[in-house]
């Protein structure tokens, strides 16, 4: 992995997991462990002191890849056609235990350096969190997410969106003003337990759990845009069209769950939705 100015990860000894099976291959090519390393080092905004954390989180990752796919393959052995179920790809899986791996070297850094973190710092990993609690779900769950907890959109906004997104006609499947709340709030509990010092919970009307809003938030605005575009999921593309109706049928989104959070995640995909 040439350009990274610490040693290979080639030179690192490989499981056996790791060498067997056509899917596990896809991931240990120079480009692929590259492009690994380049998003865990981004978690930490390349910071030359954290390169061999990002290089540790390359490998824990790329290590337990082999068991979220037998994990897969063995739920969708039990219920195939499970329409809320998200399949990741190889790749997928990878870029998601990148995030899951880097959480404890941040909790640590947190605990031991919390002076040196900036708010861009935390910022990114609120983000980052954010992404990886809700797509481990489903699209559901990124639309409230990223609707409710990153931007500012109304209760009403959020489940047209998802609507959109989910491409569903049944009017009976969609889910009530109740559900919509209590898993907000759930969301709310897991974004406070890891960021507790750093976020603040009011109580509004009806039971809902709401973040304290920040001043000036707008600041923040590339900033945000640019590590979404980086956590947007491998191996997916924008198949919106640049102006379409919104009554009208988008075949591409209704393909896979994965596609449906790229449109979501995706800044310029985000933005045709709204």
């Amino acid at each position: 992995m040439p350009g990274l100015g610490y040693p290979s990860i080639f030179f690192m000894p490989r499981s056996k997991s790791v060498r067997e099976g056509a899917e596990l291959h896809s991931v240990t090519d120079n480009v692929t462990l590259n492009k690994a390393f380049q998003l865990a080092h981004s978690i930490y905004r390349h910071k030359e002191e954290d390169r061999k954390i990002a290089l540790t989180i390359v490998w824990e990752a790329l290590i337990g890849v082999g068991v979220r796919l037998m994990a897969q393959n063995e739920a969708d052995r039990h219920a195939p056609e499970k329409p809320t179920k998200v399949r990741w790809s190889t790749l997928q899986w990878f870029q998601i235990l990148i995030y899951c791996k880097s959480e404890a070297y941040e909790r640590q850094q947190e605990a031991d350096n919390k002076n040196s973190l900036s708010e861009e710092d935390m910022i990114i990993r609120y983000v980052k969190h954010l992404i990886l609690t809700t797509c481990r779900r489903n699209s559901f769950h990124i639309t409230l997410g990223l609707s409710r907890l990153l931007y500012e959109y109304s209760a009403a906004e959020t489940m047209a969106m998802y609507d959109l997104v989910v491409q569903d006609p049944d009017s009976s499947t969609r889910k009530s003003d109740a559900y919509y709340r209590a898993r907000k709030n759930k969301l709310i509990e897991e974004l406070a337990e890891r960021f507790q010092r750093f976020v603040r919970i009011h109580q509004a009307a009806r039971g809902e759990k709401r973040f304290q809003a920040q001043d000036d938030s707008s600041r923040f605005t590339e900033l945000v845009s640019e590590y979404l575009t980086r956590f947007t999921p491998w191996e997916t593309s924008c198949v919106l069209p640049e102006q379409f109706d919104a009554w009208a049928p988008i075949h591409s989104l209704k393909s896979s769950q994965a596609i449906q959070i790229h449109s979501l995640i995706h800044p310029g995909c985000f933005s045709r939705l709204t």
